[in-house]
């Protein structure tokens, strides 16, 4: 068995990174695993009422958080957590990308999940040009080929105006018809290439993405590409975790009002949790209860010691 971690954090929005930055004040050990940095917020062109900010886009929030963590040596995983399982009283945590962790106490704020296509090299090259977030990933494709994938309408062009701006060339494969297509194609013509009734088959590199092999009108076409860009809207995963933990009728994690799970030592937060409400201020006080709660388990039951007392239980 390798190192094994205080905590896993597994989801890095602000639930998953608010609980790591009270678990690192404690100067406990932790990983944290997610498929993307700062989750739906990213997204989120203007948020009104986070307390204290005034307007702000939502990724402003989630590089403040990050300048914080960054003080305390915040380590990251862009992976995504297949299985949870325990053995003995640590749990192992597996990821799509074959790696395994091991921690004492685990957080679930994995959040809503990115609907995947489930071709061959989505997993593989996740996080190595395979990404679910325009807004998170796109600048660094900056002068390169790319292709993106779109589904519902709400951040459609916002996305593609990313990538046409920061790209050379964008292949964009619409899933779903929308009346701004011939918008955004006048505007950015010269570096939009549309591919309507056309479907990925598979994605292959090496270390990274080189190749999209896609299927249309019959006939199959390879790009050479840098990277490709999934967005197809957002559900609540938690096949990772089902087998251990009560989930309620819409597949959340049934928590408690210390975000505690039905297992001793998992806890939760934010919006894949039971709590209703599904806001950003709401799912940043449920990671600071969450690692709480984490913290005063590893106290109890392994004596860890909490350097700053900063709660009352």
């Amino acid at each position: 068995m390798s190192q094994i971690y205080d905590v896993c954090v597994i989801g890095l929005g602000i639930a998953g990174l608010t609980a790591c930055l009270y678990l690192l004040r404690q100067n406990v050990s932790i990983i944290a695993i997610g498929r993307e940095i700062g989750g739906q917020l990213m997204r989120i062109p203007l948020i009104e009422n986070y307390p204290g900010t005034g307007p702000v886009k939502g990724s402003e929030i989630i590089d403040k958080i990050l300048k914080e963590l960054m003080k305390y040596g915040f380590r990251f995983v862009i992976d995504e957590v297949a299985k949870v399982s325990r053995e003995g009283e640590i749990f192992k945590i597996e990821t799509r990308q074959g790696r395994s962790y091991y921690a004492r106490a685990v957080v679930c704020a994995s959040g809503r999940s990115p609907i995947k296509l489930g071709v061959e090299g989505e997993d593989k090259y996740l996080g190595r040009g395979v990404s679910y977030c325009v807004i998170c990933d796109a600048p660094l494709y900056r002068g390169k080929k790319v292709l993106y994938i779109s589904g519902p309408e709400p951040h459609l062009e916002m996305s593609i105006t990313a990538l046409a701006s920061i790209c050379n060339k964008v292949y964009w494969i619409p899933t779903i018809r929308s009346e701004s297509i011939g918008k955004i194609l006048e505007k950015y013509k010269e570096k939009i290439e549309l591919l309507e009734n056309a479907k990925l088959i598979k994605i292959e590199g090496d270390l990274k993405v080189r190749k999209a092999v896609i299927e249309k009108d019959g006939e199959i076409i390879e790009l050479e590409i840098d990277g490709v860009f999934i967005e197809l809207g957002y559900r609540i995963d938690t096949s990772y975790i089902s087998h251990l933990v009560k989930i309620n009728e819409r597949g959340e994690i049934v928590i408690d009002e210390k975000c505690r799970t039905s297992m001793e030592g998992i806890f939760a937060a934010g919006d894949v949790t039971s709590l209703p409400y599904k806001q950003a201020v709401i799912a940043a006080g449920q990671g600071a209860t969450a690692a709480l709660s984490a913290l005063d388990y590893l106290s109890r039951k392994y004596g860890v010691h909490v350097r700053k007392v900063d709660w009352k239980i």
